[in-house]
């Protein structure tokens, strides 16, 4: 046998093969394709070389992995962009075309000295929104130079407004003028003319509510040209709640109208007027 071993031996010697020796303490050589071994202590120490073809180097889905994941992370930023620009609270806007108002009556009292004038007003509320909105509060008040003649609110509204969408807001109430706060308006809408031009402002502000009951108020104020002439043909005549002036006190009456009285809006206060025009003195 140890001679067949020799023999063997010279043969692969003579042959030119070469010899090695088994380690019992190796590894298999990743790169033998199991038919030798390494030093396991020198494991770390040596370097594979793979062929560019193999398939190791070409994991499969990594390209679908990849799009995946960059697709996802489009969409989520997409979807935040669009929440952000269409939830995104917008300003509410009002605006005024400042018509010539002609007022459905104006009446003076010669006994109270007083003069009487219900009007009506109104005012464009824009909403740049993408998402409705709800008006649920209107106040309007008219100022005369420095002095507040009257105020209404009604904070009884449930208006709906539709995204990116215009609306038309009015206000009416009855405004009581007294001498003793301004006399010199008093006198010249009691002049027997067609028209009594005389220039008014009018403070609007408008109260809405929105994504969660977010409420925010938008206001204005408009000099508007108010023909406070007694020609103006009656018409029904609102009751309404006019406030004491800020400036100048006068007194807010609460009697009976011996010719008509509507309730409309808000208001609750029913004035005393006389269909007759007395020219104060």
């Amino acid at each position: 046998m140890q001679s067949s071993s020799l023999e063997n031996d010279s043969v692969n010697h003579a042959h030119g093969m070469p010899q090695y020796e088994e380690l019992v303490t190796g590894v298999n050589c990743p790169t033998c394709n199991g038919t030798g071994k390494v030093p396991r202590d020198s494991e770390r120490e040596y370097v594979a070389l793979i062929p560019l073809s193999d398939k190791r180097l070409k994991p499969r889905r990594t390209v679908l992995w990849i799009g995946v994941t960059v697709s996802i992370c489009l969409l989520l930023l997409i979807g935040t962009f669009c929440s952000l620009f269409f939830l995104l609270p917008r300003s509410i806007v009002l605006t005024s075309t400042k018509p010539l108002l002609q007022p459905y009556a104006v009446y003076f009292s010669h006994r109270d000295r007083v003069m009487t004038m219900d009007i009506q007003n109104y005012v464009n509320l824009t909403n740049d929104n993408y998402f409705s909105i709800t008006v649920t509060k209107i106040e309007m008040s008219i100022v005369y130079g420095d002095t507040s003649l009257c105020e209404t609110a009604n904070d009884t509204l449930t208006t709906s407004v539709g995204p990116r969408s215009l609306h038309l807001l009015s206000s009416r109430l009855v405004c009581r003028v007294d001498t003793g706060s301004t006399e010199s308006l008093v006198r010249f809408c009691s002049l027997p003319t067609d028209e009594n031009l005389v220039y008014l402002r009018f403070n609007f502000a408008v109260t809405s509510s929105y994504m969660l009951d977010h409420k925010e108020e938008a206001t204005i104020s408009a000099v508007q040209i108010v023909n406070c002439s007694n020609t103006v043909v009656p018409t029904s005549l609102v009751p309404a709640t006019t406030i004491q002036p800020t400036t100048t006190a006068f007194t807010t009456t609460t009697t009976t109208d011996s010719t008509t009285s509507s309730a409309i809006g808000s208001s609750s206060v029913t004035s005393t007027v006389s269909s007759t025009t007395y020219p104060f003195d």
